[in-house]
């Protein structure tokens, strides 16, 4: 049983079979659309998500700053691990590839990613990539 507890738009999916078993929401405030934070701001520890997800081994569970998930979508992080699991590429060189993948489409100002889509859901308007922080961990289940 993989236990978590999650605050705000950093979070994580669990892959089984090259498919996404899981994928942990964002935590938000509605009326702005900020994330909640720990540390800078009045949010408590108490707003965590308390999640648990039944897991396997062989699993892949895929964590990630929101500089991952609004850069990247579900599909294109499906690719790198499948790609990287027939080239017999280890975690590492697959996070490297998902943090270099991200980080060239943060810099997209012309193609649809994940945040320019929740933008224009939001009522507001952005193209392309979104620069931010950008941290990748890939663990699989033993």
């Amino acid at each position: 049983m993989l236990r978590a507890a999650n605050v705000g738009d950093s979070g994580f999916m669990v892959i089984r079979n090259g498919a996404v078993l899981y994928r942990s929401p964002i935590q938000q405030r509605s009326s702005n659309n900020c994330p909640y934070q720990l540390g800078t701001t009045k949010d408590d520890p108490s707003v965590a998500e308390e999640i648990e997800v039944r897991v396997e081994k062989g699993d892949l569970v895929i964590l990630g700053t929101d500089g991952l998930f609004d850069n990247m979508f579900e599909m294109e992080m499906l690719t790198i691990t499948q790609r990287g699991a027939m080239l017999g590429y280890d975690l590492v060189k697959q996070c490297t590839d998902m943090a270099n993948n991200a980080y060239y489409n943060s810099f997209d100002r012309y193609n649809d990613m994940p945040y320019s889509i929740a933008s224009r859901r939001a009522g507001k308007s952005h193209e392309g990539g979104k620069i931010d922080d950008i941290t990748v961990i890939i663990a699989r289940i033993e």
